[in-house]
């Protein structure tokens, strides 16, 4: 709508509202968030920060590409004529799920111990991976995923967060 455009000329969620504030794009937004709530979503030590912004950029520069292209090719239901292009991103997906599913058997969040920007990054890209995968053809990287023992346990933490179901997008909700 006008009324959206105006918040994000780019006709993309998120955006967040905050007073007369319009804060747009997903890490701007945990930024922002993290000055709001003093710290705590960027960790409370510079260790604490480097950590959570260390997963954000490795989620986003070396596992987000392949998953773009698998939400692509799968929503588009263009699996035939991409084929080697969804199976050489999947298979790069695969060794980014393996890597984050070594990385949580050791903590209970992504980045440490608490609950971090990272987790309100890699979690959506993960569930977005998941719903692609709904769409054609099974293949490894679903049974991979599904196969995952320390991303579900993770995956359930996040879903007791309050609020949690009305963080879904409208045309992705159950009901």
């Amino acid at each position: 709508t006008q009324a959206f455009l105006a918040l994000n000329p780019h006709g993309q969620v998120p955006v967040l509202r905050h007073g007369d504030g319009v804060v747009r794009e997903s890490i701007a937004i945990l930024a922002y968030l993290d000055r709001l709530a003093d710290g705590r979503l960027f960790g409370a030590t510079p260790a604490d920060a480097a950590s959570a912004w260390r997963n954000v950029m490795d989620f986003e520069n070396r596992l987000r590409p392949h998953l773009q292209v698998i939400a692509s090719v799968r929503f588009s239901g263009e699996t035939e004529a991409r084929a080697a292009e969804l199976a050489d991103a999947e298979a790069q997906a695969e060794d980014g799920l393996d890597a984050l599913e070594a990385t949580r058997a050791t903590r209970r969040f992504i980045a440490g111990p608490a609950l971090s920007a990272a987790d309100f990054v890699v979690f959506p890209g993960l569930q977005w991976l998941a719903r692609a995968l709904t769409r054609g053809p099974g293949g490894r990287l679903k049974r991979r995923l599904e196969s995952a023992r320390a991303i579900p346990r993770w995956a359930t933490e996040i879903e007791r967060i309050e609020g949690y179901p009305n963080t879904y997008p409208p045309h992705w909700s159950p009901a």
